[in-house]
């Protein structure tokens, strides 16, 4: 029905007097409507405040697949915002975490030496990060996930493996590391991952 009008009927004219069954009629209707079949615009802009929706009464199928979007998230760390991951007890930060794959093709030169310095650029989404820029949070530098690994199709045989790698700088937009590996000369592809806070 929508919203309820008042009757233009003339028992509803000054000086008449009312007539018991027009006037019943009249409040059943105003109750059936309010009784199951009220519609949205009975209900003012803002007048369903969040106190009067109970605990649990919006579920998720009532949500379109599109309804909640990132730029509509709280992303801190306690509370009621969105839990994305956390690095351990010491976690800091507001924005929520970002983990990012970094792969690059590098030339050993020597056999069981210590190599580099070898840059990984972590905003570089040509070259270096697979995955385009993570824009990682430049007071918090991010974490290597595990040791760099050599992969793809440029490994020429299994002495081309890491044996340990030593990092010399990291920050928000870039990873510096030595590796010793136990290589002849050859060009391989290295790759990790990396997980740090977002800007």
């Amino acid at each position: 029905m929508g919203n309820v009008a008042l009757p233009t009927r003339s028992e509803y004219a000054a000086g008449e007097n009312a007539d018991g069954d027009i006037v019943y009629v009249d409040l059943f209707n105003i109750i059936d409507e309010f009784n199951g079949s009220i519609e949205s615009d009975n209900i003012a802009n803002n007048a369903i405040t969040t106190d009067k929706i109970a605990n649990g009464t919006v579920t998720s199928d009532k949500l379109s697949g599109s309804s909640i979007k990132e730029a509509n998230m709280d992303y801190t760390q306690y509370g009621s915002g969105a839990k994305v991951w956390r690095c351990g007890p010491n976690y800091v930060g507001t924005a929520g975490g970002l983990i990012a794959r970094v792969q690059k093709t590098i030339s050993f030169t020597a056999t069981t030496n210590e190599e580099g310095p070898f840059t990984f650029n972590l905003n570089d989404a040509t070259t270096d990060c697979v995955d385009g820029n993570p824009a990682f949070h430049n007071s918090a530098a991010p974490t290597m996930l595990g040791a760099p690994v050599v992969t793809g199709s440029t490994v020429a045989h299994e002495n081309n493996a890491i044996l340990s790698v030593r990092i010399t700088a990291i920050d928000e937009g870039s990873i510096v590391m030595y590796i010793a590996h136990g290589a002849t000369a050859a060009d391989v592809d290295i790759e990790f991952g990396v997980a740090g806070v977002k800007a």
